[in-house]
This record gives structure tokens, C-alpha cells and sequence, in this order.
């Protein structure tokens, strides 16, 4: 399954991503520190 991590806040988009890496089947897709961003990705990601 693959993930888009947002969060505006470094340390909360690292802790989330420590956490999912602790499962195999998540694949971080992408890290975006806004909405936007985030719909970016998922735009380029499809």
C-alpha cells in the first residue's frame, strides 16, 4: 500500500514515517508539508 505522509510539522511527518516503516506492506510514496503539496503528489503519483 502505498502512502502520502502530510503534516506541517517535521517532527510529526518523521514520527509517522518511523511508524509505517515498521510495516513492510507501506511504501512512503511521498512527504509533503502542506495540502497542496500533498495533492501534488498524488496528481504525480497516479
Amino acid at each position: 500500500m502505498k502512502v502520502i505522509i502530510i503534516d506541517d510539522e517535521p517532527l510529526a511527518r518523521m514520527m509517522v514515517k518511523e511508524y509505517l516503516q515498521s510495516y513492510p506492506e507501506m511504501i512512503i510514496a511521498a512527504e509533503c508539508d502542506n495540502g497542496f503539496e500533498g495533492m501534488k503528489a498524488i496528481q504525480q503519483l497516479q
